[in-house]
């Protein structure tokens, strides 16, 4: 299969829903001819859904042979509920033209954390659905900041406009002793291959990766060491889906902490080569 069931299913609620694209339609299709448990799934959430449109039904049933037998008492009410709609029409137009502005540029807006006190919130906490590394990718980073580190530069990004995606960094510089153990504890994670991934030719230019969590939708989560090793450690994820990201990386993580040839921007030749494949 070309996509994980994790994908699919948090595709599925909105492909029930037939309010998806035709290209993730596709993609959930495909993937239920071949997966059995995704397409039990995909029958149970129909099912769920339609239970639920038969209890609405009555209801709706009920509710409006009441309304028939009040129907004569509320004439007045309702001619008045009316004119009152009716005058308060063009604010209530107003209102929600001013509240797509604010939606737009308020709340899409990415969220940036440097407070190296909130570390932890911001890489182990599920906040308002919004997306948060997990166990199997979070464990390059370190698991706290204590004392006997000194934090040189760190700075959270999340967007979550309508797929969540983060883009992160962490540099660290370690006494001698507590350098060769962190670069003892990545160098046992290894490096999974990354190569060709979102066109990824290889390390940021000066830099050695110690270890490489790689993913070909997802994005990626590594940590780097300086060539003229300086007893720092550099953390960084650039996490996202769909092969895109809706921000600009250059604008929220420096150019050094980037793998070399990094292209994850709407249009990258990555995504287009993985859609062509799914069809």
């Amino acid at each position: 299969m070309k996509y994980k069931c994790e994908m699919i299913r948090d595709l599925l609620p909105l492909y029930i829903d037939e309010v998806c694209s035709d290209e993730s339609r596709k993609i959930v299709e495909d993937h239920i001819k071949e997966c059995p448990e995704c397409a039990s799934l995909t029958d149970s959430m129909r099912n769920d859904e339609a239970v639920n449109e038969a209890e609405d039904y009555e209801s709706a049933q009920v509710r409006s042979l009441i309304n028939v037998r009040k129907k004569q008492k509320k004439n007045l009410c309702i001619l008045i509920t009316a004119g009152i709609i009716i005058g308060l029409l063009p604010f209530l137009i107003t209102l929600m033209a001013f509240g797509g502005v604010i939606y737009d540029v308020v709340i899409k807006k990415p969220s940036v954390c440097t407070d190296i006190s909130k570390y932890s919130y911001c890489l182990d906490k599920e906040k308002d659905g919004q997306y948060f590394l997990n166990e199997s990718n979070r464990r390059i980073f370190p698991e706290k900041i204590n004392d006997e580190m000194t934090v040189m530069d760190f700075q959270y990004v999340n967007y979550n406009p309508w797929d969540p995606q983060i883009i992160t960094y962490l540099t660290v510089k370690y006494s001698d002793e507590d350098y060769q153990t962190e670069l003892k504890r990545l160098s046992d994670i290894g490096n999974e291959k990354y190569e060709g991934i979102y066109d990824v030719t290889g390390e940021p230019p000066g830099y050695d990766l110690i270890a490489v969590d790689a993913d070909e939708y997802y994005g990626f989560v590594y940590a780097l060491k300086p060539e003229n090793e300086d007893n720092t450690v550099t953390y960084s994820a650039v996490m996202f889906c769909n092969y895109f990201l809706d921000v600009d990386i250059d604008d929220y993580m420096p150019e050094k902490y980037q793998l070399e040839g990094f292209d994850a921007n709407e249009n990258n030749p990555y995504r287009k080569k993985m859609m062509s494949a799914a069809k």
